[in-house]
Parts: structure tokens; sequence; C-alpha cells
């Protein structure tokens, strides 16, 4: 998206991510986004931990709001995650950098840290784009 307030406005009716999830926009810019997720008992496994599927989707989140624009339309075409650290704490950042914007073709890395700066996944997104 071209600004944090132009993604928020985009985003507000994907209801899975911003509705059940609570993920929120920090901030968005062409080719880069940072989002947020508090912890909740109901995104916990039975260890206590936010469930790995819920920080797939905190990532999936930030990487459409890093790689869409009001031009291009991007979906994921494939994923790489690798889980770093058990999720604890109260809230996780996400942070989406795109690696490679081709043709059709992106790549982007996103890092989730929890509020002490511990790296806790890494998942490296393949997008297809789509202009309009």
């Amino acid at each position: 998206m071209e600004n944090t307030e132009q993604a928020k406005a985009f985003f507000a009716d994907d209801r899975y991510a911003t509705h059940e999830l609570g993920v929120e926009i920090v901030s968005a810019v062409p080719h880069r986004a940072v989002c947020r997720m508090a912890a909740r008992p109901d995104l916990c496994n039975a260890m206590g931990f936010v469930m790995g599927g819920a920080l797939f989707s905190l990532c999936d989140f930030a990487f459409a709001v890093a790689a869409n624009s009001p031009t291009e339309r991007v979906v994921t075409l494939s994923a790489n995650t690798h889980f770093l650290a058990p999720a604890r704490g109260s809230s996780f950042l996400a942070e989406a950098v795109c690696v490679r914007d081709g043709g059709h073709v992106c790549v982007y890395e996103v890092t989730v840290t929890d509020e002490a700066g511990e790296k806790i996944c890494l998942v490296t997104l393949n997008g297809y784009k789509k202009y309009l």
C-alpha cells in the first residue's frame, strides 16, 4: 500500500485477520509493512504458546499489506515457515520486507518478534502479481 491509512482502509474487510485474529496494521509503505497481533488465550495451543497457524496468518497478512498496491493485487503462491522459538509474551510484531520485486513474481521475508525483540519465526513468501 502507499501509506498506512490507505492500507487500513483497504484491509478493513479482511475479517479473519483483523476481526478474528485482531491483527492491526502498524505501518505500511510500498514493499514494507509492520503488523501487530496480541496474544490471547483462544490463539494458544495446549502448551500455552500462540499457535503456529495464528503466527503464519499474521505473516501472510503482513505480506499482503506490504505487497499489494493501488495498481497491483498480489496473492501468495508459496511460503516457507521457520518457527524459531516458542511464542511467549503479550504481543507480536510481523515485519514484511520485499526481497525481490519481479514482473509477476515477488519474494518477501517476514520476521515475527516478541516484545523483547526475540525472533519467533521467519517466513519467506512468494507472491503472484496481477496488474489492474
